[in-house]
């Protein structure tokens, strides 16, 4: 596992196996076994792999040494469900019912109505750092394989939702993520973000301006 993709499984508590680094209490600086696993974190110094008298100095002062730190009760599945409901909410502002109210949403209304079930098993990438400034709706194009389907981009998060065409989004986002494919901005036209309900799509079907 490259340094960036530890990094991100910390931060997200994903983590499946402990990775090396260092710590430093004091003066003692020591090679250890970092694990982020929900919202705990183990620090345990990695024996053998330190410099002798440092290891030696540290055990006679701290002895043998483990953190286990706690962030409470943050679920990553309900943190997911959060931002999938925020993507659906954004594009029912800008289209209206007549995208919404489609069969293809009714995964998507189930796994936000039930957060700590795999409705849909990817839904979602985290980027490494933001790509874009504000939050944006695309119309995919590229990648083909997505093409037709919308990204709603918010900060490090894209949401995938479906298109008009097509029943084959979360199998293909399921694919890609078992492929080890990295989530990036995906590239097509812009549905402007809704500051305000907008409805276009039912207002276009009805004739009304």
């Amino acid at each position: 596992m490259n340094p960036a993709e530890s990094l991100y499984e910390f931060a997200a508590g994903v983590m499946s196996a402990p990775v090396r680094g260092q710590i430093t209490i004091d003066s003692h600086t020591l090679n250890a076994d970092i694990l982020a696993t929900g919202s705990k974190i183990s620090i345990a110094v990695a024996h053998g792999l330190n410099d002798p008298a440092v290891e030696r100095a540290f055990k006679q002062q701290w002895g043998d040494f483990e953190i286990k730190l706690s962030f409470g009760k943050h679920k990553r599945e309900h943190a997911l469900a959060g931002w999938l409901r925020s993507a659906y909410l954004a594009i029912f502002s800008a289209w209206g019912f007549t995208y919404i109210l489609r069969p293809q949403l009714n995964a998507v209304r189930e796994q936000i109505r039930k957060p700590d079930s795999q409705v849909l098993r990817v839904f979602s990438f985290t980027m490494p750092k933001p790509e874009l400034e504000e939050p944006h709706i695309i119309l995919i194009k590229r990648p083909e394989s997505l093409a037709g389907h919308l990204a709603v981009i918010m900060g490090r998060y894209a949401v995938y939702l479906p298109g008009f065409h097509g029943d084959d989004l979360y199998d293909e986002l399921a694919r890609q993520s078992d492929a080890g494919l990295e989530g990036k901005v995906s590239t097509g036209m812009d549905v402007p973000w809704p500051e305000r309900p907008r409805y276009e799509l039912d207002f276009a079907l009805s004739g009304n301006s």
